[in-house]
């Protein structure tokens, strides 16, 4: 019961700041698509090192079990997946993921369709899951577990360079959040302005 309602509250604190902040807005999220506006992309590149930071400062300070980390599988029902989210993300204009944040905006039926589709999808994979898991498309392209750097000696990684290496390239993601520009201009619009 504790665990559902840290889930409720954590997300509801989720999702008020990204109201809050601009960043589940439609037009904001068609400005990152087209790589006009880079708000979004600093928050994710900063949110990643980050995390990667404190994973790293967590295992140096008071270690951890490593076997609670959760790793996801790659597969090509992971890419697929990936690409059905990405075609609807570019059509629509917004992350299915901040679909509710975005409801106090214009465009309410664009966003209950968001949230419709999404149940529509959850229902159709409920249907046809054993299909899917009969055809073996799990097992194309499974690489299963794969770490970039070794967390684990159980999970196999790409360098063997360990926490230290997850240190360096989350403190070089935040740098680089924070060094990137807020606003891309394309070249025609940028001389238009100069």
């Amino acid at each position: 019961m504790y665990n559902t309602v840290m889930v409720i509250l954590t997300g509801l604190l989720l999702g008020f700041s990204l109201y809050w902040s601009g960043v589940s807005h439609r037009r904001r999220a068609r400005s990152s698509l087209r790589l006009e506006n880079l708000t979004i992309a600093r928050i994710l590149l900063y949110a990643l090192g980050y995390a990667m930071f404190l994973l790293a400062i967590c295992e140096y300070l008071i270690g951890y079990e490593e076997a609670t980390l959760i790793i996801k599988g790659m597969s090509f029902a992971v890419v697929f997946g990936g690409m059905i989210f990405g075609l609807g993300l570019g059509v629509i204009g917004n992350c299915p993921g901040v679909s509710l944040a975005a409801l106090p905006y214009e465009h309410k039926c664009k966003t209950v369709g968001i949230i419709l589709g999404g149940g529509l999808g959850y229902w159709l994979y409920g249907l046809t899951a054993n299909f899917w898991y009969s055809t073996d498309i799990y097992q194309l392209w499974n690489v299963r577990h794969l770490t970039l750097y070794q967390l684990s000696e159980f999970i196999p990684s790409v360098m063997s360079c360990g926490y230290g290496g997850i240190f360096f390239l989350g403190v070089m993601m935040m740098v680089a959040a924070i060094l990137m520009p807020r606003h891309y201009r394309h070249k025609e619009k940028f001389e238009k302005h100069s």
